[in-house]
């Protein structure tokens, strides 16, 4: 491993240790994979990013993909991603404690995510805009 590199596993363990020091805020590791032995995939969702959260005082989602410095986010966590930050949650990629932190913080403070459009799901068109809009009058 380089000099500075940490691995992703050891990155998410001392995110969960900060974050759990925190008592306004609750997360869980996700758990996904794939099976060898029964050759099928097991988790949450496609692209479920790693660690789930709420946040007090409002209850918001929190949604935390951690990567590496190297690290690269796929086309399904993206999706996740944006889904998550499209319904009013809060989701962000993470690749240090300290923007862990500052991401749970401003999840609980009711700032807007970083991923929040539509997400582009292959052969779905986004929904329509409400009917009734003052821009259509």
């Amino acid at each position: 491993m380089l000099a500075g590199m940490v691995s992703e596993s050891t990155l998410l363990s001392a995110i969960r240790a900060e974050l759990g020091r925190n008592p306004g805020v609750v997360v869980w590791r996700v758990a996904a994979g794939f099976d060898v032995l029964a050759t099928q995939r097991y988790g949450l969702a496609p692209g479920c990013s790693d660690l789930l959260g709420v946040c007090k005082p409002n209850g918001r989602m929190l949604a935390l993909e951690v990567k590496t410095l190297t690290g690269v986010v796929r086309p399904d966590q993206r999706v996740f991603l944006e889904l998550v930050g499209f319904m009013g949650g809060y989701a962000d990629v993470v690749r240090t404690v300290s923007q862990a932190v500052l991401a749970a913080r401003l999840a609980c403070e009711g700032a807007e995510s970083p991923y929040r459009r539509w997400p582009t799901f292959p052969g779905v068109a986004p929904p329509a805009p409400p009917k009734g809009n003052a821009s259509e009058d």
